[in-house]
């Protein structure tokens, strides 16, 4: 039972139980990716908008996303949801890549709000 679903009154709700973070190295890396707009006739499942990486040990981030992708191929803003499916393909396989490149990296993500707030606690 966790929290929410206590019944009022009672005390004894056990506490949540969490994956320690792995050992702070090389090769760790925090990831956070970030839902964009859902355009018309788009997937039920929103489209990823960008991808932040953060390199533990270094606190370096890089950020894949798809207005840099428009930024890149010089879309106008108006044309920018037209374009979003290729887009965020671009971004996603910008983010493959970098990940492919580093086969020994350990991966961490959890539900953060927003890339800075939750960088900062995980610090």
């Amino acid at each position: 039972m966790s929290a929410p679903d206590a019944k009022p009154g009672i005390t004894d709700v056990p506490l949540l139980v969490y994956q320690p973070l792995p050992a702070v190295t090389d090769e760790l890396y925090v990831v956070h990716y970030a839902a964009g707009p859902r355009p018309n006739g788009y997937a039920p499942t929103p489209p990823v908008a960008a991808i932040v990486v953060r390199h533990v040990l270094s606190g370096t981030n890089i950020t894949f996303a798809t207005f840099t992708e428009a930024e890149v191929a010089g879309l106008p803003h108006d044309e920018f949801l037209t374009h979003l499916p290729n887009l965020e393909r671009d971004t996603l396989s910008a983010f493959t890549d970098y990940a492919t490149n580093r086969p020994r990296a350990m991966w961490v993500h959890w539900r953060m709000r927003d890339a800075v707030f939750g960088f900062d606690v995980l610090t």
